[in-house]
């Protein structure tokens, strides 16, 4: 019996104690008691903020808070902001998707014993007003007001940054004043900002145009990534939502921008000019990151583009123009989750007009970021590629060659490509690739007045120049060269297979030559299908291959044109091709065939 009661007493004594250290223990019952001020609910009109404040009876027992965040569909969040940890939560800004968001704080005391609060809303009044709005970061800035980064402390003496961002009252323009921004640390959490960066978020716009001016060196800094969703959040973003035209924006002045990091480094979900100097920049450590994304995209007269991203450099929903520019990439092929997956490098859904340019890519593939590579596209144009007076040029570097497979890799591929007062510099050589290819166009690749090198070589079938259509050279020093490292029965490379093949040089000086280790120097295709291969036909007229008159071609030794064919899919299905052949070995056809102007 008196046992008993000494356990008795132990237990009262233990949850009396639990009780005194701050004033109650966690639960509905004792535990709520011990909070003297409960977190309050409040109605905001955004983009405005608010606070959430708890009060316990003995706060130097306190070890730590720890607030909260449940959305609407119940997910609970775990706030790691520099007010998240304190007993006051300051959330800086809301927003107009915001319905209703719930907030608690946990408390622990020095015994490890927790306290919950009483659980807080925070709801929007205003959700129907539609009205622009930047956030930097957490902090919402309206037409007519500014921001002073480095005078607004984010908790526990830090600062937002540095620099100014000012909005002007009309509404349209908008300085960034030698900012420096670092999401490395934000007041309540990047889960209640808009994004990870800087925003600009306008709902059914009004306003026709936006213009960003920079003075000095601007730059913003994402430290946010998750590897198992792809997802780094957009550092620099203008998103518009709604029906009817999205507003130009404008990027000008004589600063300078860098942005480091992001699933995308820049997005507008509108038209894009850029008028300024750009660089995006990775950490060594990431796996996933594009860099500039818009729906029509101009990059104005002088700029330079400095883009190292994991991905996708440039994605134009529609169309994309440089006047004037300097583009340099370096792209590794990024880390996808899901495995292998097609990516270009540049990516245009409509047009790519190259005027006066260079463009420079270089591209990896490293095991270390990425385990398989799918297709690898340098630029992918869904409708016409015209660059003149431009320089392009475009090579890939595999690393850990034992380690990786990488299915295919283009240089350009376009429906219609056309190259006028340009050099030209493609090279693509390793073993691990399984397909390759300088151009591909659905219709038809013109050359001229130009000076191009392709150099393609690969384990698997290989292609230097395959439009559908016609292949034109006019008046231009081309060096196509083309080899299989891997020779596989039924596959081969192609310097040249087209519908027509037409040569225009009429200068001494002008010459084109292609070369194939172990295919066919030029093949025009008949597009007849056949059950096997096609005996070649001395003396055979040509239909498909046109020569300016006085164009010389030559080969090594005597030659002549024939029909012949060329396995192309586990030698079961064969395509008649119109091409050359050596007289002295007729069952192989050219591969090393010279085009010159006449004496």
């Amino acid at each position: 019996m008196k046992k008993r009661r000494i356990i008795v007493l132990l237990i009262v004594t233990t949850l009396i104690m639990a009780t005194v250290v701050i004033g109650g223990c966690s639960g509905q019952g004792t535990g709520k008691r011990a909070i003297k001020t409960q977190p309050q609910s409040v109605v905001v009109e955004y983009p405005k903020g608010t606070e959430f404040s708890v009060k316990v009876n003995k706060p130097e027992l306190v070890k730590s808070y720890q607030w909260m965040m449940r959305d609407i569909a119940g997910n609970e969040f775990l706030l790691t902001g520099v007010t998240a940890t304190t007993d006051t939560l300051i959330i800086p800004s809301s927003q107009r998707s915001n319905r209703e968001l719930e907030f608690y704080c946990v408390i622990t005391d020095q015994e490890g014993n927790e306290i919950t609060s009483e659980v807080a809303t925070m709801e929007n009044g205003n959700d129907e007003e539609y009205k622009p709005v930047l956030y930097v970061g957490e902090y919402a800035i309206e037409p007519g007001e500014e921001i002073d980064l480095g005078g607004t402390d984010i908790g526990d003496g830090q600062k937002l940054g540095q620099g100014k961002v000012t909005f002007d009252a009309n509404g349209k323009d908008i300085i960034f004043d030698n900012v420096a921004y670092d999401n490395t640390n934000m007041t309540a959490d990047y889960l209640c900002a808009p994004n990870v960066g800087i925003s600009l978020v306008y709902d059914y716009p009004e306003t026709e145009e936006y213009n960003i001016t920079f003075i000095g060196d601007n730059s913003i800094y994402n430290a946010y990534y998750d590897e198992e969703y792809n997802a780094g959040g957009i550092p620099f973003d203008f998103y518009f939502s709604g029906e009817g035209e999205k507003p130009l924006v404008s990027l000008i002045g004589d600063g300078t921008l860098t942005v480091t990091n992001g699933s995308i480094a820049i997005r507008a979900i509108s038209d894009l000019m850029i008028d300024i100097d750009v660089t995006v920049a990775q950490d060594d450590d990431r796996r996933y990151g594009d860099g500039i994304f818009a729906q029509h995209m101009m990059v104005g007269e002088g700029r330079k583009l400095n883009l190292e991203v994991l991905g996708t450099a440039l994605s134009a929903e529609g169309n994309l123009y440089l006047k004037n520019a300097e583009v340099k990439i370096d792209a590794n092929a990024p880390h996808i989750s899901m495995g292998m997956a097609a990516k270009s490098i540049i990516d245009v859904e409509y047009d790519f007009m190259i005027d006066n340019s260079k463009i420079d890519i270089m591209a990896h593939a490293n095991p270390e970021i990425c385990s398989s590579v799918g297709m690898l596209t340098a630029i992918n144009v869904y409708g016409i590629l015209e660059a003149y007076d431009s320089d392009y040029s475009f090579e890939i570097d595999v690393i850990g060659k034992d380690e990786l497979y990488v299915s295919n890799v283009s240089a350009v591929i376009a429906n219609d490509i056309a190259f006028d007062g340009c050099n030209v510099d493609i090279k693509i050589d390793s073993n691990e690739i399984f397909s390759a290819s300088g151009m591909y166009s659905e219709g038809n690749v013109l050359i001229a007045n130009s000076e191009a090198t392709i150099d393609i070589k690969a384990c698997g079938e290989v292609y230097g120049v395959a439009p559908e259509m016609d292949f034109s050279v006019e008046e231009s020093n081309v060096k196509i060269s083309v080899a299989n490292h891997k020779n596989y029965e039924h596959l081969g490379s192609f310097g040249v297979l087209c519908e027509n093949l037409v040569m225009k040089l009429t200068e001494a000086d002008k010459k084109v030559e292609v070369y194939s280790e172990d295919g066919i120097a030029i093949g025009c295709n008949t597009g007849e299908l056949g059950d096997g291969p096609a005996d070649y036909i001395e003396g055979y007229e040509a239909k498909n291959v046109y020569l300016r008159e006085g164009t010389i071609c030559s080969l090594p030794l005597e030659h002549e044109i024939s029909l012949g064919s060329k396995s192309t899919q586990d030698g079961y299905e064969h395509i008649y091709l119109e091409t050359y052949y050596d007289m002295n070995d007729v069952t192989e056809p050219a591969r090393e065939v010279h085009f010159k102007a006449g004496e």
